[in-house]
């Protein structure tokens, strides 16, 4: 059985920026639940936990500063250093899990 084909990305230039879309889009969810779990006082906001979720809030917007660009341009800038940027903050989601922010 084949795994279902991601339906595409209203919108998207090509398939790097949909993928990349989809990539941030989940990142920024990730980030925005651990926000409202620190908010709603279901995490407590240690100070390593705070390290780690400012450090992705600011990997996120370096990443998705340079994914507009992409998309603005049409595709026509670097894949790159966008797949470097958003490989960090997926990297950065994952540590969030770890230190605490996944329960």
């Amino acid at each position: 059985m084949q795994a279902p084909v991601p339906a595409p990305v209203p919108g998207s230039v090509d398939t790097f920026d949909a993928q990349t879309y989809r990539a941030l889009a989940d990142a920024q969810a990730a980030i925005n639940s651990i926000k409202s779990d620190i908010a709603n006082g279901k995490l407590t906001a240690t100070p390593t936990i705070k390290a780690v979720l400012n450090q992705a809030i600011m990997d996120y917007n370096a990443a998705n500063v340079l994914w507009q660009q992409y998309h603005a341009s049409g595709g026509k800038t670097a894949q790159a250093p966008i797949t470097a940027a958003t490989n960090k903050v997926q990297t950065d989601v994952g540590q969030l899990v770890t230190t605490g922010g996944g329960q």
